[in-house]
């Protein structure tokens, strides 16, 4: 049966805040449709009405319901949904306990970043899945079509040797330019401003499985963080240096600005032959050379055929979970990689405690943000 005429993987949406609608654009624009979202798990009612209006039109009306236990107790031979795309918040061991819940049930999961709140948890989650089911973790940074495009120059060698990468996570907290704060996660009583993670936490794992793609493992991290959001209770800035390795250092830094911030370019990877450069959230790459003794910079977005940008990744990371469930493909990326794209997180954290260099292997597999009290 090929992809066109094979019936679509059958999946339950759990949680259905602004990845869903991320996730769910990724799956409406596939072709050939590889996934139908044939029921949506919401506890608040508004947002589990708004989810299946959404669907209307996309086939066999999706059904509702207020839980993953429900949903699955609902549907015991598995007739109505097959896999779990889990977008829960990341909230003390919610994303352990609703993926422990669906693993229990025999279903495929896709669980969105970060794994878990602290390497054990994460780890128990890996060990509890069935051998003949399909769990990833949702990180689409790993399928961004321009960290692709540099991760093969650097490959290929087009970049000489790596001196230096700059990796620069940014947004603005005011609504009219950023969706995540016109939709209220940023204000006081969300759950990303009252959890101890902050904005670092849950948004510059995005930037930090780029740097792992570029450089390989890392081995030690030196940070400070800081509060740039008075309602938010973990870290919303940080600057931090990343050794790896392969001797290269990353300067890794990330901010939550409370009003206007200009776009900057989100990396910067120096080599002795060019320099390339991944522009902000709207895409685009550029690559700078010498040539006859001038500099010459490149366009690279003809290398692209279709969109470009940070969005996506969201496609590629739905078909590859579709294909891997449909297909039996193996992910681009295990489920481990986002454990360690956690340790690394919770390295830099300690680090900005401690006010040292940190051993990213030596993290403690409890130790968690909230463990941590980070002070700020």
């Amino acid at each position: 049966m090929t992809e066109a005429t094979q019936a679509p993987l059958r999946v339950a949406a759990v949680g259905c805040g602004v990845v869903w609608r991320h996730h769910l654009q990724a799956v409406l624009e596939m072709q050939p449709r590889l996934i139908s979202y044939s029921a949506v798990v919401e506890p608040d009612a508004l947002r589990r009405a708004a989810a299946l209006k959404a669907l209307d039109g996309q086939g066999a009306p999706a059904r509702s319901f207020a839980t993953l236990m429900e949903a699955i107790e609902a549907d015991p031979d598995r007739t109505l949904f097959e896999a779990v795309d889990i977008m829960v918040p990341n909230v003390g061991n919610l994303h352990e306990h609703v993926a422990r819940e669906a693993q229990n049930a025999g279903r495929h999961v896709l669980l969105e970043k970060p794994i878990s709140v602290c390497i054990a948890s994460g780890e128990r989650i890996l060990q509890a899945q069935p051998p003949e089911k399909v769990l990833m973790v949702a990180e689409n940074a790993q399928y961004w079509r321009e960290v692709l495009l540099v991760q093969r120059l650097i490959h290929q060698g087009q970049l000489g040797d790596l001196l230096s990468v700059r990796a620069k996570c940014w947004e603005s907290a005011h609504p009219a330019l950023n969706e995540w704060a016109a939709d209220g996660s940023y204000d006081a009583g969300s759950f990303i401003a009252d959890a101890a993670e902050g904005f670092v936490f849950d948004s510059g794992l995005h930037w930090l499985r780029p740097l792992r793609m570029f450089l390989g493992k890392a081995v030690r991290v030196s940070a400070v963080a800081g509060r740039s959001l008075l309602q938010m209770r973990g870290p919303s800035m940080t600057q931090a240096l990343i050794c790896f390795e392969s001797g290269v250092t990353a300067i890794f830094e990330a901010i939550l600005a409370p009003g206007a911030i200009s776009e900057q370019p989100f990396f910067c990877i120096q080599g002795t032959k060019a320099e390339v450069q991944i522009d902000g959230f709207a895409g685009g790459a550029r690559l700078f050379t010498i040539q006859d003794g001038k500099m010459i910079e490149e366009d690279l977005n003809g290398e692209f055929s279709g969109a470009i940008g940070w969005d996506t990744g969201y496609a590629g990371e739905m078909l590859d979970f579709a294909q891997a469930v449909l297909h039996q493909k193996t992910p681009e990326a295990g489920a481990a990689e986002a454990l360690e794209d956690l340790r690394l997180m919770l390295a830099l954290m300690k680090a900005a405690k401690s006010g040292q260099w940190e051993d990213v292997d030596q993290v403690d597999s409890l130790l968690s943000m909230e463990a941590l009290q980070l002070e700020l």
